[in-house]
């Protein structure tokens, strides 16, 4: 279980392949679930280190919550024509009564199927 409801927020790395759809799930502990955590809004913003644009994911567009686990989906679409190999994200909620909090973050690293990078002619 991740204690994701603490002062200190939790960091948390992703490795990715290059081409491939990523699902990463994270879990809240039950026993600090927030009221209301079905019905808060969820952004996880991806902010590559480089000229790349900003990956947003929501709640049904992206992020899907089922009991206190929270699903992260970025599919391959998302990514293609971007060539970051690193990026931070970031795990933000807001619940109805419109308080927003970040709730993780971290980096996340893309590598290759290939052990070296290929060189086009």
């Amino acid at each position: 279980c991740l204690n994701m409801m603490t002062k200190d927020k939790p960091i948390i790395n992703f490795n990715w392949k290059f081409g491939d759809d990523e699902s990463e799930t994270l879990t809240l502990d039950e026993k600090e679930v927030p009221e209301g955590f079905a019905d808060s809004e969820f952004d996880l913003f991806i902010v590559p280190d480089g000229k790349d644009p900003v990956i947003h994911l929501t709640k049904g567009n992206g992020i899907a919550l089922s009991d206190n686990n929270i699903k992260i989906t970025c599919t391959r679409d998302r990514l293609a024509n971007t060539k970051w190999k690193t990026a931070s994200w970031a795990l933000k909620i807001t619940n109805t009564s419109n308080w927003r909090d970040t709730l993780c973050g971290g980096k996340i690293t893309r590598y290759s199927y290939y052990p070296a990078e290929r060189v086009e002619e």
